[in-house]
């Protein structure tokens, strides 16, 4: 006898319209859920007994052909996700997509995607404030052990993944500061480089393993300031001698008010540049060590605002070719 691929109509399995409701219940649930949940669970979420719920798991594995897994008494059902509901944009990328959208002719669509975004959007903040939940007891891991620490220890970061991706490997390091900001750890490498002696470097949180406190202490020579410099840009990014990005951005007055909007701290730096009522313009002048802070505001505003340092136009460049044009590409969007 050929066994049959496609699943089952509950129809022809279950003639009764109220236990067919249960078991799409029980399925759509069991869908949703993303840890497996218990029998009492499922007893209580349908209002049925243990009896009826392994009848209703047998019907869904068997006849519709939904695995069910089992594990220590709780139940669950993999979900497979189409490899293109995989791609995602972080919320910057969102913003400067809706920013663009306003300016599309055709008021219908406009309508359509500005909804479909406002909706991506909302799910994605989900996410990054569930991840930064769970990160929480990290972040205050480290500014206890780095940043109130009187005596401070060396740390093994476990499996730490370079900038670059080529590299996945443990790395001792005598931490100096922890920026809760950005979740940036600066410390000097005890790798020492030849000619160089130990370099500070910033290593990311999000890149980390996990981390763990050594016995041996950070060598009292490296705590002395003249080693090292804490200077940051007004984003809170480490300079570290790194050659700072000029920026000079006009804005007229829409680009101004969601400039104020993003970065309230950075309003006192702008200035009137134009003496006309009825059309003025703002400009911004500062030097930053990296652009995504802005990459979000700037794509979005393109119509709102003019760049006018070449050095930031290039790295906004790069940073769009590396970080958002290959995930537009691959929803068809050149």
């Amino acid at each position: 006898m050929v066994k049959k691929n496609k699943k089952s109509s509950i129809d022809s399995i279950i003639k009764s319209k109220s236990t067919q409701d249960r078991i799409m219940q029980m399925l759509l649930y069991l869908l949703e859920q993303k840890l497996p949940v218990s029998r009492a669970t499922l007893e209580k979420k349908l209002g049925v007994n243990a009896r009826s719920i392994f009848r209703y798991l047998n019907i869904i594995e068997e006849e519709l052909k939904f695995p069910i897994n089992k594990i220590n008494g709780r139940y669950s059902i993999d979900r497979i996700v189409p490899e293109w509901q995989q791609l995602t944009f972080n919320t910057d990328e969102i913003q400067s997509m809706y920013m663009a959208m306003l300016d599309f002719p055709d008021p219908i669509i406009q309508a359509q995607i500005r909804n479909k975004l406002l909706h991506i959007y909302s799910e994605r903040k989900k996410v990054e404030n569930l991840v930064d939940h769970k990160m929480i007891d990290r972040i205050q891991w480290f500014e206890k052990h780095v940043n109130e620490s009187k005596i401070k220890f060396q740390f093994k970061l476990k499996n730490y993944t370079s900038l670059s991706g080529s590299s996945i490997k443990d790395r001792i390091v005598s931490p100096v500061y922890f920026n809760s900001i950005n979740h940036e750890l600066y410390a000097f490498d005890m790798e020492p480089k030849e000619n160089e002696g130990y370099v500070l470097k910033t290593f990311l949180l999000t890149r980390i393993e996990s981390e763990e406190k050594l016995k041996d202490r950070v060598p009292l020579t490296l705590l002395n300031k003249d080693n090292f410099d804490l200077s940051r840009d007004h984003f809170g990014y480490l300079i570290k001698g790194q050659k700072l990005i000029p920026v000079v951005i006009e804005m007229d007055l829409m680009a101004l008010k969601l400039f104020e909007l993003h970065f309230p701290q950075l309003i006192k730096l702008v200035e009137s540049s134009s003496q006309s009522d009825a059309n003025p313009t703002f400009r911004i002048s500062l030097e930053i060590v990296r652009p995504d802070p802005l990459v979000g505001f700037c794509l979005g505003c393109l119509n709102h605002i003019e760049i006018k340092s070449p050095e930031f136009i290039l790295a906004l460049k790069d940073f769009y070719q590396k970080n958002i044009q290959k995930n537009l590409l691959e929803l068809g969007i050149s």
